[in-house]
């Protein structure tokens, strides 16, 4: 049965096998079948934690409360982790700070509006996973960068490195809320290679 505005396994299917859908070539169907069971599988009321890592979330918590422990994860403390981390850099000028914190903190801004938009908890959930992915893969392609550079030019651009940083503490922060499972599940499937 499928819900009301979300397509379930066999709608997707259904498209998919329609002439409006392209057939992808077998490497990207493969990449895609992936994503597809991924996401298209439900997430479990167990995904979010509270602040006791051995304690699930209730079935019953109001989405406000999940907001309060979303927003507090990505407010919180982690200003001044990056205030730490870019007082560290003691050749920036104070313009190279200031762009390096305009970038992660648009990027925390963005992911914070769209999860406190929504107002169910099964849906919040999803959104949490999906935002932990998207941060999770920017970190992954700013690494990617940074050996890159080191290879070729002996080390990589100083901003690169403080906005990687600051980018693997949203990541840091977003785990409590997330079951080990979950994360290791996600990060399992960031890790499977593109054939």
């Amino acid at each position: 049965m499928m819900e009301a505005g979300r397509p379930n396994r066999e709608s997707i299917r259904r498209a998919c096998n329609t002439k409006r859908c392209i057939r992808p070539t077998p490497p990207v169907a493969n990449a895609c079948s992936s994503l597809f069971n991924h996401f298209c599988t439900p997430l479990r009321v167990d995904t979010l934690q509270k602040d006791d890592e051995t304690e699930t979330v209730d079935a019953n918590e109001h989405v406000q409360a999940l907001h309060d422990r979303i927003e507090d994860a990505l407010r919180g403390t982690l200003d001044s982790q990056w205030d730490q981390v870019l007082d560290e850099w003691d050749e920036a000028a104070p313009s190279e700070r200031k762009a390096v914190r305009a970038y992660v903190s648009g990027l925390r801004n963005r992911m914070l509006r769209a999860l406190l938009d929504i107002e169910t908890k099964d849906e919040l959930e999803r959104g949490l996973a999906t935002q932990y992915i998207e941060v999770k893969c920017h970190w992954t392609m700013l690494n990617t960068q940074i050996q890159h550079q080191t290879a070729r030019d002996g080390r990589a651009e100083d901003d690169l490195i403080y906005r990687a940083t600051c980018v693997s503490l949203i990541i840091q922060n977003l785990e409590p809320l997330l079951s080990q499972e979950r994360i290791d599940n996600l990060t399992a499937f960031l890790a499977e290679p593109l054939q």
